[in-house]
């Protein structure tokens, strides 16, 4: 990379919390070999199967990640917004990427290559363990997915959803009810949580008839006592597998 191309990195660079207050060398190792890549709507960052030379960096747009069948049906395993890093744990595999990365309006990344990576880490130690940190809290995160679209109830699912929004949001003062505004359109979110969009739409027509958020549009604002009412929808809900296994047993 030259050196105006390498000036030109930098303000992007700067916005990533993994490289944040790193050493001289670190920073300049990983701005020699970054490039910006602008991904056109609907174009792919990469594909499953390609090799993981990089990983990459959302400074604007949308990302939407996704596994297919052999049928060409997809599921969404998640969506990518500026600030997120994308294809982490992929470029420190030998098994290259394991799903297609596809752009859902213009989009800017920074891309990374493994290279890079590993040369900044030779030169500060805390890199090592900030990509370890975020490797293992991706992985926490897919593994919580996994038991929600198995073991909890659609209303449940889009109600920790909306909280995790809320939780990432500005804070707001006590006794304000938070507000956030869906960073995709439904059907997306609906693939997200893996519901359908039928249902997505019941749910937030039932969760708003009965008080715990009011729609306008893209904005949901949620009320103060929604955390209150999420758990009892869990505590209901193992009630009611109780009585579901116990009426088994009855039957025997």
């Amino acid at each position: 990379m030259s050196t105006e191309d390498a000036f030109s990195i930098d303000p992007l660079l700067a916005r990533i919390p993994l490289l944040a207050g790193l050493s001289h060398p670190a920073r300049r190792a990983v701005a020699a070999h970054a490039q910006r890549r602008d991904i056109d709507r609907g174009a792919a960052l990469y594909r499953e199967g390609d090799p993981a030379h990089a990983f990459h960096f959302l400074a604007a747009g949308k990302i939407k990640r996704v596994v297919c069948s052999a049928e060409g049906s997809e599921r969404v395993i998640d969506l990518a917004l500026p600030g997120d890093t994308i294809g982490l744990c992929e470029v420190f595999s030998s098994s290259g990427f394991t799903c297609r990365a596809e752009a859902l309006e213009p989009s800017t990344v920074v891309e990374i290559s493994h290279a890079a990576i590993e040369h900044a880490m030779d030169l500060d130690p805390r890199l090592p363990r900030r990509i370890i940190s975020a490797i293992a809290n991706r992985n926490t995160g897919l593994v919580r997915d996994i038991a929600a679209s198995h073991f909890h109830s659609a209303c449940r699912r889009v109600l920790d959803y909306l909280r995790h929004l809320a939780d990432s949001a500005t804070a707001t003062d006590e006794g304000v009810s938070p507000s956030v505004v869906l960073p995709v359109r439904k059907h997306l979110l609906a693939a997200q949580l893996g519901l359908s969009p039928e249902t997505l739409s019941r749910v937030f027509r039932d969760l708003s008839e009965v008080g715990l958020i009011s729609v306008t549009g893209p904005r949901i604002t949620l009320s103060p006592d929604v955390d209150k009412h999420a758990s009892t929808i869990a505590e209901s809900r193992r009630r009611v597998l109780a009585e579901a296994r116990s009426a088994s047993r009855t039957c025997r």
